[in-house]
């Protein structure tokens, strides 16, 4: 230890002293904390004497520590899904999981493609030279079970240190990835082999998360998609994961598609959102023809209720996450107004409420391959709840809109719609001539649709 006993300075008793840590201690730092002040005594000789104790804190070895770990980065090309908050509405940035926050935000991947996800490391001491690091793995199904098959851990990857590394970033391949849909809630368990300088043989040891609240496993949850997101879709946390959960162990897209329709009811609202408090069935998304509910994924989420049009969005983001591409589609009746002529809507077929709509001009359902689905209607079909729509609209309407700037022509088509005449064919004439619209023709749906 140096001890720098500093000047004495003239009239004084007194002396100021700093003990500084020597670099020959090698893989070991003392804290010993800052500068004492000293007051000299006198032996038998008069000659100023100083008896002092130092107390040396705790010898802590040289370590690492686990700070950040980021998964959706641009090493992954395009592999890492965007996942967005329907809590804030904003992007989830990287790093995901950070040692002041854990279990920390959730992470997305496409099946079956590798993935890496880079990791800040914290430095203790200054005689690291290199380090093997890698994570053992610890994986649970959506019931909290633990599985044997997850992503194999983190591939072990070697890593030199300069002798001023405070902190290291290295990026790491996960293992396996995992071929089918689902959701992992993963704990990693790092570990490394480290060679400090002047060493021969390497010391293995765990690597915790940093302070404070040193943990012994980092912990994640790792969605799994069946492909890249459609174009167009917002991959809502939520939604992503009520996906997966619904079409776990599926990897091929129809048997996705299929899985998550046949779900797609009853659906209940996302935690810490307002959609709790509104509804005639308590926690639950509803179905509402009042004009002034939200026409939007986002409003549906956060206010717990929406028009047929936020419905058709919200299956759409939820299946687009899953990769799979789907139409969403404003039909139109053969008459006004709009009314289901092959059933009578009664309580319960709409989405979260008791008392749906009867009777309107417009609805919004969506078109995948051949077939037509009514997200908001899901359970008002004849042939059974969750089955594709093959009887009530397929007689009811007689056209379907998909194009841009839709709602200002099929508004003007609306102006011949008059009172002293019927023009309801009028209208339907220049849905299909002027907006861009399609005859219900089933034989040319799956044209359209692609």
């Amino acid at each position: 230890i140096n001890a720098d006993m500093g000047t004495r300075q003239s009239g004084s008793a007194s002396w100021k002293t700093a003990i500084h840590p020597m670099d020959t201690l090698g893989a070991n730092v003392i804290d010993i904390g800052g500068p004492q002040q000293l007051a000299p005594e006198k032996d038998p000789h008069g000659k100023a004497q100083l008896h002092v104790t130092w107390s040396l804190g705790e010898i802590k070895p040289a370590s690492l520590n686990v700070k950040t770990i980021s998964f959706n980065h641009d090493g992954n090309g395009g592999s890492a899904l965007q996942l967005r908050s329907e809590k804030s509405d904003s992007e989830i940035k990287a790093p995901e999981w950070t040692h002041q926050v854990d279990p920390g935000q959730p992470a997305a991947f496409v099946r079956d493609v590798p993935f890496k996800v880079k990791v800040l490391f914290g430095v203790e001491g200054k005689r690291i030279e290199k380090a093997e690091i890698w994570a053992e793995e610890e994986v649970l199904d959506q019931k909290g079970s633990r599985i044997r098959k997850g992503f194999g851990g983190v591939r072990k990857q070697m890593v030199t240190f300069s002798p001023g590394d405070r902190e290291k970033e290295v990026d790491f391949t996960i293992q396996t990835p995992q071929p089918v849909v689902g959701v992992n809630q993963v704990k990693w368990f790092w570990r490394a082999n480290i060679w400090y300088q002047g060493g021969d043989e390497p010391e293995e040891t765990e690597i915790k998360t940093a302070p404070p609240g040193e943990r012994d496993a980092t912990e994640h949850t790792i969605y799994v998609v069946g492909a890249q997101p459609a174009s167009g879709t917002t991959a809502y946390v939520y939604l992503v994961k009520k996906g997966c959960q619904w079409a776990e162990g599926q990897h091929e897209e129809h048997d996705i598609f299929t899985a998550i329709w046949q779900n797609f009811w009853e659906i209940p609202c996302p935690e810490d959102t307002l959609c709790r408090h509104h509804g005639d069935r308590s926690g639950i998304l509803t179905y509402s023809h009042d004009p002034t509910s939200g026409m939007t994924t986002i409003r549906l989420l956060q206010d717990g209720q929406g028009r047929c049009g936020a419905w058709a969005r919200l299956f759409e983001d939820m299946v687009g996450s899953q990769g799979i591409k789907v139409t969403r589609l404003t039909i139109y009746p053969k008459k006004d107004p709009f009314r289901f002529e092959n059933m009578v809507v009664g309580p319960g077929m709409a989405q979260g409420t008791t008392d749906p709509a009867r009777a309107f001009t417009e609805h919004a359902i969506v078109g995948y391959k051949d077939r037509l689905y009514d997200p908001s209607y899901w359970k008002a079909y004849p042939i059974g709840p969750g089955d594709p729509i093959t009887t009530y609209e397929e007689a009811t309407f007689i056209a379907y809109c998909t194009a841009q700037g839709r709602n200002e022509c099929v508004d003007t088509c609306r102006g011949l719609i008059t009172a002293e005449r019927d023009t309801w064919h009028d209208f339907t004439e220049c849905l299909l001539n002027k907006c861009s619209c399609h005859l219900n023709d089933p034989a040319l749906r799956e044209v359209y649709f692609e």
